[in-house]
């Protein structure tokens, strides 16, 4: 799926309760809901619902419980990631719920103090996907418009935006190694052909191709807290060349950090994928999953069973809103 059709969410709910009071709208990155100012337990999940009228933040429980608006505002707010310490957020914040077709920027805000900070502040430049070094002191994420991107790095406070690669192609999907010394991305190479998932140094070099080349892609990584396996999503039980989105059929996978023993993890009807996140314990993979009628509701599979593996995991929201994309914070 490319970049530039990442979300686009139906009108689906319209409730507002608990949505908290607006002040700073005015910019793409919202401001902190006052019912979760204060918020101080570990292990919460974070993640983008339109429960509150539109497409933004909302937090809740590790056991799925306590459902509450975390970021609200003016246009959309989605794909979160804690800081390694639980104190911050970042996030993409955009123009409109189309985040492919709108200018996007990177966005943190403080759980303790509310405080919103536009990173980037651009202009006709789409960023997206940011991911927090393991250190806390770098932010990976997603530049460039509809037509192609690449990888960029940035200190924590905004400063010193960098690329990464010197390859030509067109790349997204970060994802940092726990030691901070790698990170592993997905795209294709200037030759074009399907998405592969690659992995380069942070401090330069090539980078190096994880999957093969083949008829199908695999995109959208994510490095496991233990560092031992690479969760992507990947359309080769699909047909990636339809009009028809369900037709995608993308599924999520597993594979080691090196690249080798591929395997399925998850096998519903239509498709799995914006990003597969782990459970701070690399026990555990939480998914969007859009089903036949491309609604998209937040599952989770467990890994410690590979012989029951591919399964249908749990949909943990359960609810007529549409929820995507989704970041687990450490206990």
């Amino acid at each position: 799926m490319a970049l530039a059709a990442v979300l686009l969410v139906a009108a689906a709910c319209s409730s507002t309760e608990g949505a908290g009071s607006e002040t700073a709208v005015g910019d793409v990155c919202g401001y902190l809901a006052g019912s979760s100012a204060g918020l101080d337990s570990r292990g919460d999940i974070a993640y983008g619902s339109d429960a509150s009228g539109g497409l933004h933040l909302w937090i809740m429980r590790a056991d799925h419980s306590h459902h509450a608006p975390l970021v609200l505002g003016a246009g959309a707010q989605i794909f979160p990631d804690w800081s390694p310490d639980g104190t911050s957020l970042t996030y993409t914040g955009a123009v409109k719920p189309n985040l492919g077709a709108a200018p996007s920027d990177i966005c943190r805000i403080s759980l303790e103090d509310g405080e919103v900070t536009n990173l980037t502040n651009t202009e006709g430049t789409n960023e997206l996907t940011p991911t927090w070094s393991p250190d806390g002191r770098h932010i990976a994420y997603t530049s460039g418009t509809t037509d192609s991107s690449t990888i960029f790095i940035m200190d924590a406070d905004g400063t010193d935006a960098r690329p990464i690669l010197d390859t030509a192609g067109d790349y997204a999907w970060p994802s940092w190694s726990p030691d901070g010394r790698q990170i592993v991305f997905s795209g294709s190479a200037a030759d074009g052909g399907p998405s592969r998932i690659w992995v380069v140094d942070v401090a330069g070099g090539e980078p190096r191709a994880l999957t093969t080349q083949e008829s199908y892609g695999a995109e959208e990584p994510s490095w496991s807290p233990n560092g031992q396996l690479i969760a992507y999503v990947s359309d080769q039980n699909g047909n990636p060349d339809s009009d028809h989105p369900p037709d995608w059929n993308t599924d999520i996978y597993v594979m080691n950090a090196d690249g080798s023993d591929p395997r399925q993890v998850t096998s519903l009807p239509g498709n799995e994928h914006w990003p597969p996140v782990w459970s701070p314990d690399s026990s555990r993979l939480l998914y969007t999953a859009d089903g036949l009628d491309q609604r998209p509701a937040l599952y989770v599979v467990p890994l410690n069973g590979p012989s029951a593996l591919p399964a249908n995991g749990v949909n943990i929201t359960d609810t007529a809103c549409n929820e995507a994309t989704a970041a687990w914070r450490a206990p």
